[in-house]
């Protein structure tokens, strides 16, 4: 992510990746990778699972690197039976949501580093994501426009 609008401390990890779900298109894929082991993906429609490197070869067949389109059933089953089981803080290591390769969303090292929003959320979801407490902003990069006075009619005509 080259430049991200906001660096967000996560407090609940499936609860802001449900949230963040129905923002995005179906253009938009979910990036898991880390230990892959409780993903029953079975259900989902297109899903694709990479092999990762691991330090032990004895993980490599649990460890990967998962994408999952998010279509409209997809989302569906994500958000409704499948978020909650798979381990996003304890077994996922970086969690992404990507589209057109381009980084909307990345949490690396399990949700313990600062995560990071692009700009391509709008400023009101996370406003409602701040006030749930789902999240809290730690670094906001967009820059808001300062609104200026507008001079009066009586400083025209006396400058």
């Amino acid at each position: 992510m080259e430049h991200p609008t906001y660096h967000v401390k996560v407090r609940y990890a499936v609860e802001c990746v449900k949230q963040l779900l129905p923002q995005v298109d179906a253009a938009t894929s979910l990036v898991l990778v880390g230990d892959l082991s409780q993903c029953r993906f079975s259900k989902l429609d297109s899903v694709v699972r990479e092999a990762i490197a691991v330090e032990n070869p004895v993980f490599s067949e649990s460890h990967g690197r998962l994408i999952v389109p998010l279509s409209g059933v997809n989302k569906f089953q994500l958000k409704n039976q499948l978020l909650h089981r798979i381990g996003l803080r304890q077994l996922i290591t970086e969690v992404q949501l990507e589209r057109y390769g381009r980084l909307l969303f990345h949490a690396p090292n399990k949700f313990n580093d600062p995560a990071q929003l692009s700009d391509w959320f709008r400023p009101h979801v996370i406003e409602a994501l701040v006030q749930e407490g789902i999240l809290t902003v730690i670094e906001s990069g967009q820059r808001r426009a300062t609104r200026r006075e507008r001079p009066s009619r009586f400083q025209f005509a006396y400058q």
